[in-house]
């Protein structure tokens, strides 16, 4: 089962710096692109057109699937502690396996509902219609796809290395991210 968990670990690290780097790239873009329309609508009163749904359906969709992995792998989601002050560590240990199996859970039907709405969108050819041309939109479904399979692998493995090696230290840097057993 260690094997198995760090197996796992390791595709997550992968797949999580990948859709981080993803998401930079994507930040990136989105900055130069705004930044050249706004550049070409002041000096020369005539902007890019699509910019607004460029935007919209690729650089947003990548900014905000992508990161989900390295937040999961970071413990940077949403907590609710207030039981940690009623319960002992036994209980919050069980309650936490439960709550990470449910987030696992989420993931992967995330992951395969996505799969089937990009599949979807992909046969049909989704595009939108900008003022000048019509912009194909259907690859942007896929970076919703990167990001749920990113985030289910990471809700595994962070899951797993819970259970087979126990959860976190509390003491642990909030902004260091897990990378392997805590044994």
């Amino acid at each position: 089962m260690r094997t198995i968990t760090l197996a796992i670990d390791r595709m997550s690290f992968v797949l999580s710096w990948a859709g981080a780097i993803g998401t930079a790239i994507a930040l990136l873009a989105m900055m130069l692109h705004i930044s050249a329309d706004a550049l070409s609508r002041w000096l020369f009163n005539n902007p890019f057109p699509g910019t607004l749904e460029i935007v919209s359906y690729y650089y947003m969709v990548a900014v905000v699937f992508l990161p989900l992995a390295m937040v999961q792998r970071m413990r940077e989601h949403i907590r609710v502690d207030i039981l940690a002050q009623v319960y002992g560590k036994r209980t919050l240990r069980v309650l936490d396996a439960i709550a990470g199996t449910m987030v696992t859970g989420f993931a992967v039907a995330f992951a395969w509902a996505s799969v089937e709405t990009a599949l979807r969108q992909t046969r049909r050819g989704a595009w939108r219609d900008v003022t000048f041309f019509d912009l194909e939109i259907w690859q942007s479904y896929w970076f919703m796809v990167a990001g749920g399979v990113f985030l289910a692998v990471a809700a595994l493995a962070v899951l797993l290395n819970d259970l087979v090696f126990g959860p976190p230290p509390p003491d642990q840097p909030e902004d260091q991210m897990p990378s392997g057993p805590r044994a």
